[in-house]
């Protein structure tokens, strides 16, 4: 199912922020706007899903309801809550393929 994404809508929490300014790549300066850059790889995102044996960790980390939705672009994952409207966190995922569904 492909549904049209207002990301410009979408809040960036303030850990989110945080985390991917921690998790930029090393020896690299973070970028001053970055949240354009978050913006920009908003843009490109495809939605993936992850393996059944994350799903449970996945529950622990992300609260008590834990529905979430991931969306995956340049080696970056987006947490966003079910109704898309604030990503939660971003984790660099270089190696993806491992966590999520084929």
């Amino acid at each position: 199912m492909t549904e049209e994404i207002d990301w410009e809508a979408v809040e960036i929490s303030q850990h989110a922020h945080q985390r991917f300014l921690e998790r930029w790549p090393p020896f690299q300066d973070p970028p001053k706007d970055s949240v354009y850059v978050i913006r920009r790889l908003l843009s490109a995102v495809e939605e993936v899903f992850l393996r059944q044996e994350f799903r449970v960790a996945a529950l622990i980390n992300h609260g008590p309801e834990g529905i979430v939705r991931y969306f995956w672009a340049q080696g970056w994952l987006f947490v966003v809550d079910q109704d898309l409207t604030t990503i939660i966190t971003t984790q660099r995922c270089q190696r993806c393929d491992r966590r999520l569904q084929p």
